[in-house]
């Protein structure tokens, strides 16, 4: 029962930090919201900086989590795991825009201890990324780069299509993740493996 209320409140709270802000959310509006006393919210978090924390580091373990289960049904080819791990980051983007906007938005709201457990939470997801194309590179399948100038690029691509992603457009999310990490992994091939990426 109890987290389940929680999951309510940090529901309501992410829409209001998506709306108003983190600095313009107020406990007490996410209480009225909820037909409670602001108090009683204090029985699921000690302060708002602490449900900012509990919010951001969710999404976070969330993201990373479907991105391993994504891999572990991916077979040992660098391109095909690259290519699913960075559809599963657009496809969590574009299917959950407040929480990608107020993850970006509000990272700098965060207490310098808080914003440090985050920051961990980041480079465990960024860790995902740096051996596959180490391993690309070692295949002779990518050209030889600075991998984490590359990893760089990837996820700043990604963690933005949320800015401009239509669901009502022409292409659904799936998709849109697709095409992007079409475009990502292409850029990545040498010449004889330019094709290699195939779908079906």
């Amino acid at each position: 029962m109890a987290s389940a209320r929680f999951a309510q409140i940090r529901a309501i709270a992410l829409e209001a930090m998506y709306s108003r802000g983190y600095k313009d959310t107020t406990l007490r509006a996410i209480a009225r919201e909820m037909g409670l006393q602001a108090p009683s919210l204090y029985n699921h978090f000690t302060s708002k900086q602490e449900l900012l924390l509990r919010i951001m580091d969710s999404i976070m373990r969330e993201l990373i989590h479907s991105t391993r289960s994504a891999l572990a049904t991916i077979g040992p080819s660098p391109v095909e795991r690259l290519h699913a791990a960075i559809e599963v980051f657009v496809t969590f983007n574009l299917h959950h825009p407040h929480e990608a906007a107020v993850s970006d938005a509000e990272f700098r709201s965060l207490t310098p201890e808080n914003r440090a457990c985050i920051v961990r939470l980041r480079q465990e997801f960024q860790e995902i990324f740096d051996p596959l194309i180490e391993e690309g590179i070692a295949q002779g399948v990518f050209s030889p780069t600075d991998v984490p100038i590359t990893r760089n690029v990837i996820l700043s691509a990604c963690a933005r299509t949320y800015m401009w992603y239509r669901p009502d457009g022409r292409r659904d999310a799936a998709e849109v993740a697709t095409s992007v990490a079409d475009y990502l992994v292409q850029g990545l091939l040498i010449g004889s493996h330019a094709s290699i990426i195939a779908h079906g």
